[in-house]
């Protein structure tokens, strides 16, 4: 992002609604896309899920840093092929949603002002029910004028939503784009003394812990000295910026947001060091974690990183909670005892239960006959499928006819077996593609089936044999099992997690199958599973150039030379990645459900250069 202005960055999340109306008048208010508050254009134009199409919506004109009084004039552009008729809303906020700054109407052919009395923010919108109408493709430009308040108060956020219409006169075919972007106070607010008595001590300390803690609340210029990182709220960062300043380790409104804090040890497991301990470069680390809070890296959940076998970082951040794939929301503040949906990361844990299983003695090797073993189901095979065996399950190269790649519909295979009375009987009633073995498909069936027969195998209900078998030994006390049936785990996906328990299973893998001096799962079946089954003849999701037993391979590069990672990946920015070479584990979470993920660039940027460098 440019230092001198800010794109409006754009934000999913998924929106459905059955509601359809008609506004001469131009959009209801509240369609600017301030989560919790307010909706979005979706909130009528219900076709598509927010950001789906392949267009864009973003703003110019925001400095950086605003001037009291100053007037800036901002534009918002829409772009989206095939679309001909735009519409958008936005408006300006800061603290608890009070309204920020003046809005001043321009060009009121296409724009016009929603000027609210009271307390209720005002919204710059499009006029009638959609501007522009008849220009295809776009991009459509609206500019306005706004007023920075005087005084500061605080970090601005601008919200904006706009609508890219085929002009069809209903609010079907519709795509809309949801973004915000930013605009801090002056620096000169950074003093880190909100008694604004010229000294910087403990009694500001005391200042900003009883607004932090509600016992009072500072306002107008209080507030903005006392918010030392200048992100529009005083929270304990800040009262941590103020100790610093008083130390001399640091000072408000200088040498970053965010200061690094070695873990503590919780007695889940883990023994902590700092970054320095293991030789990391801590600055790296503190740049990654701004990048994070200024959403330069959007929608990271939670950030751990293990080093030599010590946990030396973690991190949490605010994020959308995942319930499903069509619902998402609330914000909650994450934090170390939250478990967090796993999406497909499940997969590469399900891989770790059939090795586990093998070594029990319950199933007898990844060469067993799947045909075989659903054996109450014979009449669903054939030649070619009596050689599919839990191997090809577990590379994904089983070969039957399988497309999830589309939405969760009833197009969607996926969607056809969690959505059937059998599962299983449907999955091995699929014709067949190719021989097993020879093509790589992505088929999440495959792994539940997995799980069942692990199931079979130990007459265990796999919720049951990963607490016994695997998350007994690790310690991990905090977990959710998703449920396709009353007797049927869904192994592909949706487990939930805490961070720190995400990296044990790493932790596990790069110490040979071994936790704390407790062999877990073999050295055998870690070195199997890891290594690459099948090769991508060109670099899959996030990088991958090659397939394992439900593990990824990703190479990385940097300072000229080649770090790989084998690593479970999942929807929205869920992984675990194990460095063999660098004895280190990074887990990750995220809520990039329908936006790219920022975790490769992350590790690329941030967290290898710090070991490596």
């Amino acid at each position: 992002m440019s230092k001198k202005h800010l794109i409006f960055s754009t934000l999913i999340l998924l929106g459905f609604s059955a509601i359809l109306r008609a506004f001469s008048g131009g959009p209801m208010d509240n369609m600017a896309g301030n989560p919790p508050a307010f909706n979005t254009c979706t909130f009528c134009h219900v076709t598509y899920p927010l950001n789906s199409g392949n267009g864009y919506m973003y703003g110019e004109g925001l400095p950086s840093e605003y001037t009291p009084g100053e007037t800036y004039t901002l534009t918002v552009t829409l772009y989206d092929p095939g679309q001909s008729r735009w519409g958008f809303e936005l408006t300006a906020l800061y603290g608890n949603g009070q309204q920020a700054g003046t809005f001043i109407i321009t060009d009121d052919t296409n724009t016009q002002l929603s000027d609210n009395p009271g307390s209720s923010p005002d919204f710059v919108k499009h006029t009638s029910a959609g501007t522009f109408a008849g220009t295809l493709d776009g991009p459509v430009t609206w500019s306005f004028d706004w007023v920075a308040p005087s005084p500061a108060v605080g970090t601005i956020t601008f919200y904006g939503s706009g609508l890219a219409a085929d002009n069809n006169n209903s609010h079907s075919m519709d795509y809309v784009y949801r973004g915000k972007a930013f605009s801090a106070p002056p620096s000169s607010c950074n003093t880190g003394d909100p008694d604004d008595n010229g000294t910087v001590n403990v009694l500001d300390v005391v200042k900003a812990v009883n607004h932090i803690l509600g016992l009072d609340v500072l306002e107008g210029d209080a507030f903005c000295w006392a918010d030392c990182n200048a992100d529009g709220v005083v929270d304990v960062l800040d009262a941590l910026g103020i100790v610093n300043t008083i130390l001399g380790i640091g000072e408000c409104g200088s040498g970053g947001i965010y200061k690094y804090v070695q873990p503590p040890e919780t007695g889940d497991g883990w023994l902590t060091a700092s970054l320095a301990d293991v030789g990391m470069d801590e600055d790296d680390i503190d740049a990654a974690v701004e990048g994070i809070l200024t959403e330069e890296y959007q929608r990271v959940h939670g950030l751990v990183i293990i080093k030599d076998g010590y946990l030396v970082f973690e991190e949490y951040f605010e994020g959308e909670v995942y319930n499903n794939p069509t619902s998402i929301g609330p914000i909650v503040q994450f934090d170390r005892d939250r478990i967090h949906n796993l999406a497909s990361t499940t997969k590469s844990i399900t891989s770790t239960m059939v090795g586990i299983a093998i070594d029990q003695g319950f199933i007898s090797s990844v060469q067993e006959s799947i045909y075989q073993i659903f054996d109450e189901y014979d009449g669903l095979s054939d030649e070619l499928k009596e050689k599919m065996t839990i191997e090809h399950l577990l590379t994904m190269t089983a070969g039957w006819e399988w497309d999830e790649n589309t939405q969760m519909t009833s197009e969607n295979d996926l969607y056809l077996f969690n959505t059937s009375p059998n599962p299983i009987q449907f999955l091995l009633s699929r014709p067949m593609e190719a021989e097993p073995g020879s093509v790589w498909c992505y088929n999440g069936a495959g792994v539940t089936m997995l799980g069942k027969i692990i199931d079979r195998a130990s007459d265990l209900d796999l919720e049951d044999f990963s607490v016994q078998y695997l998350f007994g030994p690790l310690g991990i006390t905090d977990y959710w099992w998703p449920y396709i049936r009353s007797d049927l785990v869904a192994a592909h996906g949706d487990l939930k997690l805490r961070p720190r328990d995400m990296a044990k299973i790493g932790q596990l893998f790069l110490e040979g199958g071994v936790w704390n001096g407790q062999r877990i799962v073999s050295e055998e079946w870690v070195e199997q599973s890891t290594q690459i089954w099948y090769e991508f003849d060109h670099t899959w999701w996030g990088g991958s150039d090659g397939y394992g037993y439900l593990w990824w391979h990703i190479p990385f590069h940097v300072g000229g030379e080649t770090y790989r990672a084998y690593t479970s990946m999942g929807w929205g920015g869920q992984y675990i990645m194990i460095f063999e070479e660098l004895d280190m584990v990074v887990a990750v979470t995220g809520g990039n459900y329908f936006t790219a993920e920022p975790v490769y660039e992350i590790v690329q940027n941030h967290i290898l250069p710090a070991v490596v460098d």
